[in-house]
């Protein structure tokens, strides 16, 4: 065992002593966390907001942590999204992709990392 596997070992045994386990994520710092969002894909129809939900994991999915990050549209001609909240508004009849990217990374995984989309379907 190396000298940082026994540290972080350490922090988790004094976090979980301490009565905040919950709030310890160092017990896995190799694993990045990676973005889910849900539904896949939605439909709003014209004129109507959506706020669809983006939930982060860590420990290779084991632990769930809070979303801290922003969101984007694609094509915010056919739907806006709050930056900071996530609530989609569908503005013109198409298809876009809104984006959910969570702050606690600076380098964006493709296969899931930091970030995820959902398919916006406006009819």
């Amino acid at each position: 065992m190396t000298k940082r596997m026994v540290s972080i070992l350490l922090l988790a045994v004094v976090a979980t002593a301490a009565g905040c386990a919950e709030d310890v994520v160092a017990t896995c710092p190799a694993d990045a966390p990676r973005v889910r969002m849900s539904p896949r894909s939605q439909s709003v129809p014209l004129g109507t907001s959506y706020q669809p939900v983006a939930r982060v994991f860590v420990c290779g999915g084991g632990r769930e942590i809070p979303f801290v990050g922003v969101w984007r549209s694609r094509d915010t001609t056919v739907a806006r999204v709050d930056s900071a909240g996530g609530r989609v508004s569908a503005r013109g009849r198409g298809v876009t992709y809104v984006w959910a990217q969570y702050f606690g990374m600076l380098v964006s995984n493709p296969n899931g990392g930091t970030w995820d989309s959902i398919q916006i379907t406006v009819p």
